[in-house]
């Protein structure tokens, strides 16, 4: 459950860098395999390191960061399915809020963006092409799945869901998971 969805800011005492780190997350309330998919599809689509959207601007264009990130953590059969959360360390609070005033906009125009989203897939579907080549990789990922969803999906069925994201589909996904309406976003601050 949020405590305190809007924005807010802490500031804490443990090392962070002396960074300020944006931070913006939601649950995701349904426990199916596509939807977990297209979830961790979208935030590796805006911050993997090849070509992701918000990654190129805030490394690429503005110079602010040289790392973000994107968790998404399942829960298996629960009440809340799963959470993600993105993070962008940056230097300033006022670099926080140029990120928070353009990033919506951003994310929008990347999922909307057929070219964009089939490199995504092909990137991902070539990071996962030796994914199964160990017996422990094999059985971890089992266990995971059989977890999460009760049952084990097999290498062509991955597939297939990967392959089944597009702009339209991405878009359900924004709405209900990423929208300004139901993220949740704070800012951690150095004491």
């Amino acid at each position: 459950r949020w405590n305190k969805r809007k924005y807010h800011e802490k500031k804490f005492t443990e090392e962070i860098g002396g960074r300020y780190i944006y931070h913006m997350g939601g649950f995701v309330d349904k426990n199916d395999a596509l939807t977990s998919t297209a979830i961790q599809f979208v935030g590796d689509l805006l911050t993997n390191t090849v070509h992701g959207s918000l990654y190129e601007w805030v490394r690429n264009d503005l110079g602010w960061a040289y790392e973000m990130g994107f968790t998404s953590t399942s829960y298996g059969m629960t009440n809340i399915s799963s959470e993600w959360e993105l993070y962008i360390p940056l230097h300033s609070k006022k670099q926080v809020q140029h990120i928070r005033k353009e990033i919506h906009e951003r994310i929008l125009k990347t999922i909307s963006d057929e070219k964009i989203v089939k490199a995504e897939i092909r990137r991902s579907e070539l990071s996962k092409l030796f994914q199964y080549q160990t017996l422990s990789k094999i059985v971890g990922d089992a266990e995971s799945l059989m977890l999460f969803y009760g049952r084990i999906y097999n290498e062509k069925e991955i597939s297939k869901m990967t392959k089944a994201m597009n702009p339209t589909y991405l878009r359900e996904i924004y709405d209900k998971y990423f929208s300004p309406k139901v993220v949740g976003e704070f800012l951690a601050i150095p004491k």
